[in-house]
């Protein structure tokens, strides 16, 4: 593990470069607002409320453990075309009920692109997890999805997604029943690169990070499009199973900065 202010030092070192290819970019917001519970995998465990809004929760019934998977379409096909471009994704989670304080990687949320794919299988795309518990300081929490796959988006699996090391990571314990915030950005380098950064934040009194970055100089695609937001909750996400475990959002919002010369 590198310690924040190591963590900070080198990302901080990157931005300059990262600011100027951004000058003078315009940007565009999307609010994603037709969120289900994957009907290809459906999960009855779990009731989705706010579906069409930026503030979706899934409440358990307390019938099951099993794996929730919940996604909605940003609003369009985003892409990536010249160095500078930024695709970001950003909002908050509420977890409550009795959660897993070792439930490692099983709070994930990721961009994708399902394309015309008509499953949640093959999708491409970027996710990350929650790191902690006795894996908390270890783990490679950044998913990359394979092409192809045959897993559903936010599987994990040998088959489905690579866990590049990431040397920038920030970590401090308390993951819990808590409110944190998030972002995922990718952002188009020179040669085709892309810099994927990645933080979950537990907001006061919680003091649990996990931040970091990778850059990724061997992508799948070129040039990167993304059009699924997606989560999903692990079977050990919760201790125990129970009608007060729930995983609410609120303001969830995909940005998407293009550089002049991509207009």
């Amino acid at each position: 593990m590198i310690k924040l202010k190591k963590a900070i030092a080198i990302i901080a070192a990157t931005m300059p470069g990262l600011m100027a290819l951004a000058t003078s970019a315009s940007g565009q917001t999307y609010t994603p607002t037709n969120w289900v519970n994957d009907p290809f995998n459906p999960d009855t465990n779990y009731v989705l409320a706010g579906s069409n809004s930026v503030s979706p929760s899934f409440t358990s019934i307390g019938i099951d453990r099993s794996t929730l998977y919940g996604n909605s379409p940003i609003g369009g096909t985003l892409r990536l075309v010249n160095p500078g471009d930024t695709l970001a994704c950003t909002g908050r989670v509420i977890l409550a009920g009795d959660v897993n304080a070792d439930g490692d990687m099983q709070f994930r949320i990721g961009l994708y692109y399902q394309g015309t794919n008509t499953t949640d299988n093959n999708w491409l795309g970027y996710m990350v997890g929650n790191a902690t518990g006795q894996y908390g300081e270890t783990t490679a929490g950044l998913y990359v999805r394979n092409n192809p796959n045959p897993s559903p988006y936010s599987s994990g699996s040998p088959g489905s997604a690579m866990r590049p090391p990431c040397g920038t990571n920030t970590y401090k314990p308390g993951w819990g029943a808590a409110t944190y915030d998030f972002s995922l950005s990718i952002t188009m380098l020179p040669a085709s690169a892309q810099l994927v950064a990645w933080k979950m934040a537990g907001v006061s009194p919680n003091v649990y990070i996990y931040a970091g970055a990778y850059t990724n100089n061997f992508p799948l695609t070129v040039p990167p499009a993304f059009d699924q937001v997606g989560l999903m909750g692990g079977r050990e996400l919760f201790g125990s199973i129970t009608n007060t475990d729930s995983i609410s959002f609120q303001d969830v919002k995909v940005a998407l900065s293009k550089h002049p010369e991509s207009q």
